[in-house]
Parts: C-alpha cells; sequence; structure tokens
C-alpha cells in the first residue's frame, strides 16, 4: 500500500473510530446504522487484502530460501562427486571449473550461483557415463536441472511478484473509492443531521475526515472546507 493510500486508509479508520465512540447517538438512525455496517465490511477487506499481499510476499521470499539451500547442498554433493572423479582420472581442467565450496555457493549472489550450478549441471552431463559409478545417476541429474530451473524462475521472473503487487494495489484503488463514495454520498450527509442536537459528535467526525496537512496547512480551514462539502 502506497502513501496516498495509507493515508486515506488511516482517515477511514478515524471516522470508524469516532462512528464506533458515538453508537449512542446514532445507532437509532437504520441508514447509518446500515451504512457504518457497509463500512466495517470495507475496510475489513482492505485490511484482509494487506495481510494477502504482504503474504504473498513472505511466501515467495521463504520459497526462494528454501530452493536456494536445496541448491546449494545439491550441488556440493554432485560436485564432490565430479571433484573424486576428476581427482583420480587427472582432469585438472574438470577439477578447477567445478571446485566451489560450500562457502563459495553460499556467499554468492543468486544470479552468480544459478551460473555456478548450471556449469556444474552442465560438465556432469558431459561426464555422464563415468560419473555413475562416482554416485551420480541420470535421474538425479534431471532432478538438479529441474530444481535450477525453479530456482532460475524465482530470481528472473520479478514480473509475477510485480504482478501480483499490482494486481494488489487496483483492488486497493478499488476498495478505496468505494469507501470514500460511501463516505461522500452517504454518511457525510447521514452524519450531518446530528450538526445541531451533537455538535460535539458532528464537529469531532468533521475531523476525522480532514486529510493529512499535506492538503493544508490549516485544520481550520480543511474543517470549513469539509463542512460546506456536506452541506
Amino acid at each position: 500500500m502506497d502513501k496516498i493510500h495509507e493515508d486515506k486508509k488511516n482517515i477511514f479508520i478515524a471516522v470508524q473510530k469516532v462512528l464506533d465512540e458515538n453508537t449512542e447517538i446514532w445507532n437509532n438512525q437504520s441508514s447509518l446504522v446500515m451504512a457504518k455496517v457497509a463500512l466495517d465490511g470495507k475496510l475489513m477487506e482492505l485490511s484482509n487484502l494487506k495481510l494477502i499481499n504482504d503474504r504473498d510476499t513472505d511466501d515467495k521470499t521463504s520459497d526462494k530460501v528454501e530452493i536456494r539451500d536445496k541448491l546449494i547442498e545439491t550441488t556440493i554433493d554432485i560436485s564432490s562427486s565430479i571433484l573424486d572423479y576428476a581427482s583420480k582420472t587427472g582432469n585438472n581442467d574438470l577439477y578447477e571449473k567445478v571446485n566451489y565450496t560450500k562457502s563459495d555457493l553460499e556467499l554468492s549472489r543468486d544470479t552468480i550461483l544459478k551460473d555456478m550450478c548450471q556449469l556444474i549441471c552442465k560438465k556432469a552431463n558431459e561426464n555422464i557415463e563415468n560419473l555413475i559409478n562416482f554416485n551420480v545417476t541420470k535421474k538425479e541429474l534431471f532432478a538438479y536441472e529441474i530444481l535450477i530451473e525453479e530456482f532460475d524462475k524465482l530470481i528472473t521472473d520479478p514480473l509475477e511478484l510485480v504482478r501480483k503487487k499490482q494486481e494488489g494495489r487496483k483492488s486497493e484503488s478499488v476498495l478505496i473509492n468505494e469507501i470514500e463514495d460511501l463516505l461522500k454520498e452517504r454518511i457525510d450527509n447521514l452524519v450531518s443531521i446530528f450538526k445541531s442536537s451533537h455538535p460535539q459528535f458532528y464537529e469531532t467526525y468533521l475531523l476525522a475526515r480532514i486529510s493529512d496537512e499535506s492538503e493544508s496547512n490549516n485544520d481550520k480551514d480543511s474543517k470549513d472546507k469539509k463542512e460546506s462539502e456536506i452541506d
């Protein structure tokens, strides 16, 4: 949720709080009761949407960490077998190309780690007939390739997460617009009937409806403007 949406949500919550704290004043007005129920529902929906968006981000991060750890573990197993084979056959060139420690892998950036793993996978495939005797099978290599592909998608497809966030922002925008319409077209007018009978409630409601200081440097001016809009 961006700052503009966050500011508006804070205003909505402030309005909700004022209404909650003055229920005894308006709870016999059925139209306002129904409008308040609608407000509560939309604010709950907005809050749930934020939780879902945050969870999507957390899940994405968790998936990458889990697959990264598994990828490093698998890479060490396969590279150890290649190193054993290269050492016993005197293939120094192969040995040097796949001689990565666990620390090398763990400290590498995601894209570098992917490159290292792809190189090791390539060298393993090139020597697979010999590596069978060193506990590397074609089935294991195929699974290793799939694991690298999964990791690659997580680190090179940021559009997936961007799309989720964009969809979330669109949903937030729709909800925020609906709440603003609900306030302007229904609740503002319904609260205005208490201007004379319960002036303190009315004034508190107006103050809650005032935007942050970026909209105006004078609370009184903002309140007067908001009051004129309601009237």
